[in-house]
């Protein structure tokens, strides 16, 4: 009881702007978790077909890697690369709805944690599914990707007469799951890290944004002095592009783009951190948000005691 009290007086010292920080900060938190999550079973179901593939390659004769066995065992990656494919867009589409419900938290938590609990209608989950359609030509990148690496190792294996023992192990480098001491997924494994943490991230961004101008059209007639603002932020570590790093804390209307400068001095229009309007140098594993401007003078007001 005491400690919920204590807590209870220490969130009535937080000014406006500390409370609505702290709420935003719990749902980003729990955006962290979601990504992580979905490249953890991403590795799951990786790690499965591999293992697969593995076992087939087991049941060759020691001495026997011939030509002949070279037709099964193709088709049996072409299988679990298939059955792979499939089981990771479905996790990927689940895991995209999470950030939406997250992206929706993250705007109307931090309003209601400083008392402004406004009333927006459910947000419109097409353009979500739009980005699911994406999502599958994405994931079939990667299994085709992987399929074509295997089959020529397996080539390459039957041409230098290597044992299935070998060829197991090529195999299980090209799927390897596991980070080797430098840090690093096998090459499928990174390619589907990089998609499943980028489109998490842009399913999130873009979530938020139509949260955010559904807040606007739906604070017009209550609120007309105010003109919400946006602000860019970045995760502010040694891993932010500079690009990015010159973005932080830049503020504009919630109507408006941000204005982007890569390191070729090109600039590039962003309604939000991984608009597809942005080229891949700007937007492949990107982790900043795009979140309400709290220093802004008119929802600054809107706090004042009436």
């Amino acid at each position: 009881m005491l400690t919920a009290f204590s807590q209870a007086l220490s969130e009535a010292a937080l000014t406006p702007q500390e409370r609505y920080a702290r709420a935003l900060d719990a749902v980003l938190r729990q955006v962290g978790r979601q990504e992580e999550r979905g490249v953890r079973r991403m590795l799951e179901v990786l790690a499965e077909a591999r293992r697969r593939i593995i076992d087939r390659i087991a049941q060759v004769p020691d001495g026997s890697f011939l030509a002949s066995y070279l037709p099964a065992l193709q088709e049996e990656i072409t299988t679990r690369m298939r059955d792979f494919a499939r089981q990771y867009g479905t996790l990927l589409d689940a895991d995209a709805n999470a950030m939406l419900d997250l992206a929706i938290q993250s705007v109307d938590g931090p309003l209601a944690a400083v008392g402004l609990n406004i009333q927006m209608p459910a947000l419109d989950p097409t353009f979500i599914e739009v980005l699911q359609g994406f999502h599958v030509g994405l994931v079939q990148e990667v299994s085709r990707y992987a399929m074509g690496k295997m089959t020529s190792e397996l080539q390459l294996g039957v041409l230098s007469g290597a044992s299935p023992f070998e060829m197991q192990r090529k195999i299980a480098e090209v799927l390897r799951t596991q980070k080797n001491p430098q840090g690093v997924f096998g090459t499928v494994a990174t390619r589907a890290e990089v998609i499943t943490r980028t489109e998490l991230n842009r399913a999130f961004s873009l979530s938020a944004q139509a949260r955010q101008t559904q807040m606007r059209a739906s604070t017009e007639k209550v609120y007309p002095e105010w003109v919400p603002h946006k602000v860019w932020m970045t995760a502010e570590d040694s891993r932010v592009r500079q690009a990015h790093a010159r973005m932080d804390g830049v503020t504009v209307p919630m109507s408006d783009d941000y204005t982007l400068t890569d390191e070729k001095g090109q600039t590039w229009k962003a309604a939000y951190p991984l608009d597809p309007r942005l080229p891949a140098s700007l937007s492949v594993l990107c982790r900043c948000r795009s979140t309400l401007a709290t220093e802004d003078p008119g929802f600054q007001a809107l706090l004042e005691p009436k």
